[in-house]
This record gives C-alpha cells, structure tokens and sequence, in this order.
C-alpha cells in the first residue's frame, strides 16, 4: 500500500450489480497520499464513485467525483502552493486481456495499428479478480496536478554567461522577418 491508501473490491461481487462508495480520508491517509505524491500536505480529500457492472460486456464502469484541497511545492521557491480540484473520474474495468490492448494480434500480423483504437480510452485490466479504489483515487489526483506548480510573486531567476547582461535591462524584441534584411532579390526584366 504504498500509494496511500487501499481499498479493494472484487470484479465478480460487481459483474451485474451498482454499488456505490463514499471516501472521506482521516489524517493519517491523507499524510500517506500526500507522501506517495510529494505533496506537503493535502487538508481534505473526498471522493463518490458508482461502480456499474455489464455481464454482457465483462466490464465495470466507475464514475465519481473527487475533491482535493492541498499544497504542493512551488517549483521556484519551495513554497506552498494552495490547490483545490474538483475531478471528474470515469474509468472502466475488464477481466479481458483482449479489451485492454491497444494492439490486436491482428493488427500485428497485418503490419499496422488501427488508427480508431486510440480515440477511446481502454479499460484497466483487472487481475486477481481485484480493483483498487485507493489506487484509482490517488492515481486520478496524480494526474490532475499541475506539475510546475508556481506560488504567486515567484519569478524564475535569469542566468547568462554573457557578461555585459542586464536582467533588468529591457528584452530587446527583433523581428522574426529581420533575418531577411540582407536578402536580395532579383528582378527578371
């Protein structure tokens, strides 16, 4: 459980029936997640999810809401960086290897990759007959991040070898047509 937290339920408890999830992370799993992220501290995460599952199809369709309040480090000053994030989640589940690959042992014979199979997300491929929720949620937050935080009044500080620069000298704005001062044309008369 090195992401944070864990909670697990079994695709064959879900193939046909909805059951629903209510997440509310007590202290010590948010100070777990914020380490698994480097986030300095995550104040409140909550989450919903519905979780649907379709006999027919073999699959679990997971839909939700995530909310986050937390800190991360501006990549500048090392100081924190408020973020709040409402998400969005929906995800799916198979037990099918074949419904997550994104090459089909035919497109492989054939010398190509259809080039539809990458318009929609595949499923998660369950394995041991297990899904993590805790994974899903953190791994959603994970990809919601900014990853250049930047805290309000940090600037990136300017370096130059150059010894005549002036970082508080205005920026000298040339024409990208000035390139073209020299050239010469020639008339056909």
């Amino acid at each position: 459980m090195k992401h944070g937290f864990s909670k697990i339920v079994h695709f064959s408890d879900l193939r046909s029936r909805t059951k629903r999830f209510k997440f509310n992370l007590n202290e010590q799993q948010r100070k777990n997640v914020a380490n698994y992220l480097d986030l300095i501290e995550i104040k409140q995460l909550d989450a919903f999810l519905e979780l649907n599952g379709n006999e027919k199809k073999r699959q679990i369709s997971l839909i939700g809401h995530l909310n986050v309040e937390a800190y991360q480090r501006c990549v500048v000053s090392d100081a924190p960086v408020p973020i709040t994030l409402k998400i969005e989640i929906y995800r799916r589940f198979t037990e099918n290897p074949k419904d997550a690959e994104w090459i089909t042992e035919d497109d492989d014979e054939a010398g190509y990759i259809n080039a539809g199979t990458f318009t929609d997300d595949l499923p998660d491929l369950v394995e041991h007959d297990e899904i993590d929720l805790g994974f899903t949620l953190v791994e959603e937050l994970s990809l919601n991040l900014n990853p250049f935080p930047k805290a309000e009044g940090s600037d990136i500080v300017s370096y130059s070898t150059d010894k005549n620069f002036n970082p508080d000298a205005p920026a000298k704005r040339e024409s990208p047509f000035s390139v073209l001062k020299n050239v010469q044309i020639k008339k056909n008369t």
